[in-house]
């Protein structure tokens, strides 16, 4: 007699989103994270989870006010991928470390 196994699944992970003077920072946790940043209207960032993963524990985290940094720290185990949705502005640097998965810019017109 075969039993059959349980099935497993791979369960998505929660992404910290921080927000002060300027500075955005997103951080990934052991998990898997499927993550988009966009800007809806100037001034507003919003880093949405995608595919079942959350943003401080929601669907998504709105910020308002001048981006003048952006840090992605996703490098924490797990297969992570992050979309830049554009036209999003940022005043000086963007910064991104990853593990396992992808980063992904997304101009447009």
């Amino acid at each position: 007699m075969v039993e059959a196994l349980e099935q497993r699944l791979m369960m998505d992970g929660n992404v910290t989103v921080g927000f002060r003077s300027g500075l955005l920072v997103v951080s990934g946790d052991m998990l898997d994270n499927q993550v988009e940043i966009s800007q809806p209207m100037p001034g507003t960032i919003r880093v949405e989870g995608l595919d079942g993963t959350t943003v401080n524990g929601r669907e998504f985290r709105e910020v308002t006010g001048l981006l003048r940094n952006l840090t992605i720290q996703l490098r924490q185990g797990g297969e992570d991928h992050l979309t830049i949705q554009g036209p999003v502005d940022i005043a000086a640097d963007l910064r991104a470390t990853l593990g396992d998965g992808e980063l992904m810019i997304e101009g447009s017109d």
